[in-house]
């Protein structure tokens, strides 16, 4: 029963997106009591979401595909791990980006990939995930 994960780059995107999520939450204590000033809490904001936009749309899932990629060993050489993984990602993004086109999100006022949209089509795709995992739950419990 070692249930140790000893993959580095696991254990760093791990801290990496803990502490990021710990930042956020920081920034939301900041917010009710007032402790910094507007304009730098407002830039910390910025930063903090476009860090974890970048992450959970681009980093996370492009690591993910390398590792179930590099796992499978049909691949001998890293060039084409790298070329693979970077496939998978477009297929993924496409139909992460496609999942969203139904909701009413777009905002005209707004670009295509703004950050309003990004976070609209992640909040899109991690309530459905709730609501399905969810629904699993309470029919195998």
């Amino acid at each position: 029963s070692n249930y140790e994960i000893h993959q580095r780059g696991v254990q760093v995107l791990f801290a990496v997106t803990f502490t990021m999520s710990l930042s956020m939450f920081e920034l939301i204590i900041f917010e009710i009591l007032g402790v910094m000033d507007l304009s730098s809490r407002l830039f910390h904001w910025k930063l903090n979401l476009y860090f974890a936009l970048v992450l959970l749309i681009v980093i996370l899932p492009m690591y993910m595909s390398y590792i179930v990629l590099n796992s499978l060993r049909i691949l001998k050489q890293q060039r084409l791990t790298a070329l693979f993984c970077f496939l998978s990602w477009t297929v993924y993004f496409y139909f992460f980006w496609k999942l969203g086109d139904p909701f009413p999100i777009m905002n005209p006022k707004q670009g295509i990939f703004s950050i309003e949209q990004m976070i609209s089509r992640v909040g899109v795709v991690g309530v459905t995930l709730m609501a399905i995992l969810s629904g699993f739950g309470a029919v195998n419990c």
